[in-house]
């Protein structure tokens, strides 16, 4: 007879304090690899798919997304007293709403567009064309709609270009955020509102669970805007 081995389910509470001791609180995105990541998951799962030429279209957005990262220089950031202030408040350091957007991330947007174009069908073309050389006036309105989820006045054919120049612009931001604070501790904490990202307030995208590493089995939500992953317990709603 072979004995059977016993198992111990943990309560709700324990799963809340294990995860509170052990778990990482956040995941970084990568400079050198976030959007190349996207780029080749996208390109595998084009093939044969009914969506195939726009998820081939989206890869080619995120190879040029990940060619803009690597490019950016300075940007102004939060300094350290401001992000003490947010952490106070519980509020995120780069609020997606009200955060004074510097125009660097105009000319991201601009060479996404003409990037992207060579390779897009044409029926896209008109769209690209416009982001390629649109003012600045344009660009930031187009950003107020994305970013406050007012959606009057957007051109819904330009917004997955100029949402992917932002998605460029806040993670660079936030990864300008942690190289100014190194060896400093941790720059972004945790909010009172643990089902938006703790550093710019953002909805997530998807609820991940991390299959390796120290993190395993853990879940986390990922956000749409700078890339962050915070770390939510699986018994509770994203909402």
């Amino acid at each position: 007879m072979v004995a059977s081995a016993t198992v111990r389910v943990m309560s709700a509470e324990e799963i809340v304090a294990r995860a509170a001791v052990e778990t990482p609180y956040l995941h970084w995105p990568e400079r050198t690899t976030f959007f190349a990541a996207r780029e080749m998951r996208l390109l595998q799962l084009s093939h044969q798919h009914t969506m195939g030429d726009f998820l081939a279209f989206v890869a080619d957005l995120a190879h040029a997304q990940q060619a803009q990262l690597g490019a950016l220089g300075a940007v102004p950031v939060p300094d350290a007293a401001a992000i003490d202030l947010a952490s106070q408040r519980g509020l995120p350091p780069l609020p997606a709403i009200d955060w004074p957007r510097d125009p660097v991330w105009h000319g991201v947007a601009r060479s996404l567009a003409l990037s992207v174009l060579p390779k897009a069908p044409q029926a896209a073309w008109p769209s690209l064309q416009r982001i390629g050389v649109a003012d600045a006036d344009f660009l930031e309105k187009q950003a107020d709609a994305l970013l406050t989820g007012v959606m009057a006045g957007l051109d819904l054919a330009c917004a997955p270009v100029i949402a992917a120049a932002l998605q460029v612009y806040w993670t660079h931001m936030l990864l300008e955020v942690r190289r100014h604070h190194e060896g400093q501790g941790q720059p972004i904490g945790r909010l009172d509102d643990e089902t938006v990202c703790p550093c710019c307030g953002s909805v997530p995208t998807a609820s991940i669970t991390r299959t390796a590493g120290e993190s395993l089995g853990q879940r986390y939500l990922h956000c749409s805007l700078c890339g962050l992953q915070w770390h939510m317990v699986r018994i509770k709603c994203s909402h």
